[in-house]
C-alpha cells in the first residue's frame, strides 16, 4: 500500500519558529572564561576616613582616591585656618575652614586626586589653629592600582 506524506502547515511554521528561537538563544552565551566584567564603583569595605593627625598608610596594591575633606567641628575660616592634606610630608591640597556655625564641615574635592600605595597621608592646620587638628577628617576610597 502506498501512502502519501502530508505536512500540517501550522505545525511546520511553529517548528521552524521554535528552532530559530533555540539557535538565537544559544548564540548569546559567552564561552567559559570570556565574560565581560563591569565595575560600577567602590565596594563599601573600600571606603576610608582619615581622622585628625593620625597618619594613614595606603595599603599595597591600592590607590587612595580622595572624595571630601572637612572636620567634625567648626574650623573658623575667618581666622585664616586652612586644612591641609599632606602626602609623604608635603602639602598636596588645601581647603578653607568653615564659616562660623557650620558644623560639621564637609567639602567635596575635585575629582582625580589620588595617592599611590605606600603613601603616608595626614591632615594639619596652620596659623595657630592646632587645637582643631583632632577634629579634621578626609574621606575617600581605596581602588585597585
Amino acid at each position: 500500500m502506498n501512502r502519501s506524506l502530508t505536512l500540517h502547515p501550522l505545525s511546520l511554521v511553529l517548528g521552524l519558529v521554535f528552532a530559530a528561537i533555540c539557535f538565537v538563544s544559544m548564540s548569546q552565551v559567552f564561552p567559559a572564561g570570556q565574560h565581560v566584567l563591569v565595575g560600577y564603583g567602590p565596594n563599601a569595605r573600600d571606603y576610608v576616613q582619615i581622622q585628625g593627625t593620625t597618619p594613614y598608610v595606603v595599603p599595597a596594591g591600592k590607590v587612595f582616591v580622595l572624595t571630601a575633606i572637612g572636620s567634625t567641628s567648626s574650623v573658623p575660616a575667618g581666622g585664616g585656618c586652612l586644612i591641609h592634606l599632606n602626602v609623604n610630608g608635603g602639602c598636596e591640597l588645601t581647603a578653607a575652614g568653615s564659616p562660623s556655625g557650620e558644623t560639621p564641615s564637609v567639602k567635596p574635592t575635585a575629582a582625580g586626586f589620588t595617592a599611590p600605595a605606600g603613601s603616608t597621608i595626614n591632615l594639619s592646620t596652620d596659623n595657630g589653629c592646632d587645637t582643631y587638628n583632632p577634629f579634621l577628617r578626609c574621606w575617600g576610597y581605596l581602588g585597585p592600582q
